[in-house]
């Protein structure tokens, strides 16, 4: 595996173990007591408890991040715009949960810059080899 394909790889290996963690832990207890998540976090969101978001994030964010390492790993013709709508997915998640607490939470950054080197690394990869296929690259 080349330089490129780690850099790729590990921000989304570290968004898809924690947000699959973290989403599963606010669909479990969606109170966010597990995660030490206060209810007036919901205050200016249209969420009453954890459990939606929970289930968007597992779904959008960590399941993208996931399927996107699975077609790397397979060297799939569909792993580079795979990894691009998960970056895409991360950098706005992260962005909307900062405009919704009205918050910038290191936790926000540094989703977002793991989002936007998953974004830049894919579109590099692309470029770099002028196609969106990882095969024996």
């Amino acid at each position: 595996m080349n330089i490129f394909k780690i850099l790729l790889s590990v921000p989304l290996l570290f968004v898809a173990l924690t947000t699959i963690i973290g989403s599963v832990d606010m669909i479990l207890y969606p109170s966010g007591v597990l995660l030490s998540l206060h209810p007036q976090l919901l205050a200016n969101s249209p969420f009453s408890n954890f459990l939606l978001p929970g289930l968007i994030s597992l779904v959008f964010i960590g399941g993208s991040s996931l399927m996107a390492l699975l077609l790397i790993r397979d060297k799939s013709i569909y792993a580079l715009p795979a990894a691009l709508f998960s970056g895409i997915a991360i950098v706005i998640c992260a962005s909307c949960v900062v405009l919704i607490f009205k918050d910038v939470s290191w936790v926000a950054v540094v989703y977002w810059v793991a989002g936007l080197q998953i974004v830049l690394s894919a579109l590099y990869i692309q470029m770099k080899y002028d196609s969106f296929s990882v095969h024996a690259h």
